[in-house]
């Protein structure tokens, strides 16, 4: 009997050893380029209101917390016991708390813009793991269950993002291509200019206002 307590207590020794050799301090990142702006990437991070409408890993969090409504507002979404915060908003980099009653994580999110004008998003989970040997071995699994998750949330943010440019840039080509000129539109005056009698061109405005010299 003294020898299967003993057995069992070195194997215990040796599964805690094996498990404290595992990092304290994990993380997962996901990263996309966005073809918008910085601003209207930013936008839809710093405000927590925006998340329903992209961002999966946070909708999945809070589907099985069918047990009481879900509260939101610009800086704090949250259900029973579950809660994710705004901690900070920088210009570059925004993070978030989440957190389910005394267990909590930190998500956050940096932003670069690009020559080209497209904007580079990083997303990283920050976990620091207690020493428990089950909380080790759960977070083994971290980088397959969040992971996924968290590249379907940004790729549908990319698809939103990029769909408002797309709808902003074509509204722009049609104000310049009709501008306030009537039937003639901004490119005719400046292409026939004073040949048509509208004289010579001063000035173009970003709202495709034209002024002329007589």
């Amino acid at each position: 009997m003294k020898l299967i307590i003993a057995s069992l207590l070195v194997f215990s020794l040796v599964i805690l050893f094996l498990f404290a050799l595992f990092p304290s301090d994990i993380s997962v990142t996901r990263v996309v380029q966005i073809r918008s702006t910085k601003q209207a990437v930013y936008k839809k991070i710093a405000d927590l209101r925006e998340w329903k409408s992209w961002n999966g890993l946070m909708i999945n969090s809070f589907e099985n917390k069918v047990y009481a409504a879900i509260t939101t507002d610009s800086g704090k979404i949250s259900r029973g016991n579950f809660s994710i915060i705004l901690m900070k908003a920088l210009p570059d980099t925004v993070i978030t708390r989440w957190q389910n009653e005394k267990k909590y994580f930190t998500g956050n999110f940096t932003l670069s813009r690009q020559a080209n004008g497209s904007t580079i998003l990083e997303w990283t989970l920050y976990f620091h793991i207690k020493w428990y040997p089950w909380d080790k071995l759960a977070s083994m699994f971290y980088e397959k269950q969040l992971g996924p998750l968290m590249e379907k949330s940004l790729s549908e943010l990319q698809k939103q993002l990029e769909a408002e440019a797309s709808r902003e840039a074509e509204a722009s080509r049609e104000v310049w291509k009709y501008g306030s000129m009537g039937k003639y539109g901004s490119m005719e005056v400046w292409k026939y200019g004073s040949w048509y009698g509208f004289g010579r061109i001063k000035s173009i405005d970003r709202s495709s206002h034209i002024q002329l010299l007589y």
